[in-house]
């Protein structure tokens, strides 16, 4: 079977679009109510479980990593198409919330300028600092993820990603043995059976490729709770689906409308539509579908705007410019040092 790698899978949009409507949802439901004690929305719709939509896209991550790697040799290229993709819209994102929150937030949800500015290096977590939207925390995961793939490219390893597989599957196996389960070893996993489905999508997969992918469901059962059992089932279940073509009944237009904006949405929701909320309960507003619907519309919209006038434009024109190409003698030689 042969594939073009550069080939767009709406149905990966539409899961996109899925995974992030499920996550605003929650957020809007569940959190809410744990947040601010509100519950005339919870009193009749609840998603208490949307947060695993991450894990979702954690995999989909996986997946689209390695099919935008298919024909990257250049470590720096890969890093700075990264760049490109994520920080220029991180930054319109996390600036509005900011000063949305900022004028008409909740104490609990601010920031003060000089963690703000922290923010613009988008791990604040890493020195310690309140994210100016609590969905930040991904982020971090993502960036651990590039980094290990910067490296792998750096190393010029790409071919052998099902050693690095199996290396990663024995040091979680010991780990749990020796210590306990870890959250971010759970998201890691997940990256890898992203990248296993999509070597099977391509046509370039082997039994080891099924393999991995049952293994890492397997150690799942080491965790206390059998949720991510439950969780990271029904994603190998639904990628089976899609790598041999059986979710098609999924390219439905608002899905792959939301898969094109749900980076942007995700960034922009969570603490803007809690604001949002809060207004309206404070103005009166106890209707559950009002305070859902109006929050979320606008979270839309605005993310609508950040994707087609500034994040697409802005990757257009970067996506242009070359500047990791004085970058490729220093990474030979960074390369060669540690293969030595």
């Amino acid at each position: 079977m042969t594939i073009n790698p550069k080939k767009r899978i709406d149905e990966l949009d539409s899961l996109r679009g899925i995974a992030a409507i499920i996550v605003v949802l929650y957020h809007y439901t569940f959190r809410f109510e744990e947040l601010f004690n509100f519950k005339f929305i919870t009193k009749y719709f609840n998603v208490p479980y949307g947060h695993y939509g991450v894990e979702l896209f954690f995999a989909i991550s996986g997946f689209v990593i390695f099919m935008s790697i298919e024909k990257i040799n250049n470590p720096f290229k890969f890093l700075y198409k990264r760049f490109v993709r994520l920080y220029p819209t991180f930054w319109v994102g996390m600036i509005l919330s900011f000063i949305c929150i900022s004028l008409f937030g909740p104490e609990l949800l601010k920031v003060n300028i000089s963690e703000f500015l922290i923010n613009f290096t988008m791990i604040p977590s890493f020195f310690n600092i309140d994210s100016v939207d609590g969905v930040y925390w991904t982020l971090k995961v993502e960036m651990f993820f590039y980094l290990v793939i910067f490296l792998v490219l750096l190393l010029k390893k790409k071919e052998s990603y099902k050693l690095f597989g199996y290396i990663y599957i024995l040091m979680g196996t010991i780990s749990f043995i020796v210590l306990k389960p870890t959250y971010y070893y759970f998201y890691g996993s997940l990256f890898l059976i992203g990248i296993n489905f999509y070597k099977i999508w391509k046509g370039t997969s082997d039994w080891q490729n099924h393999l991995q992918i049952f293994i890492c469901l397997g150690l799942t059962l080491f965790y206390p709770k059998l949720e991510f059992f439950a969780v990271t089932t029904l994603i190998v279940f639904i990628f089976y689906l899609m790598v041999f073509g059986k979710l098609k009944f999924l390219k439905i237009s608002i899905l792959l409308f939301l898969g094109k904006i749900s980076y942007s949405l995700y960034l922009i929701h969570q603490y803007l539509g809690y604001t949002i909320q809060l207004k309206l309960i404070y103005a009166g507003i106890e209707n559950f579908i009002v305070l859902l619907i109006i929050p979320l519309l606008i979270s839309i919209l605005i993310a609508s705007l950040i994707t087609f006038y500034i994040e697409k434009p802005i990757i257009s024109f970067l996506s242009k410019k070359e500047p990791y190409r004085i970058k490729a003698q220093n990474g030979a030689k960074i390369a060669q040092y540690f293969k030595q």
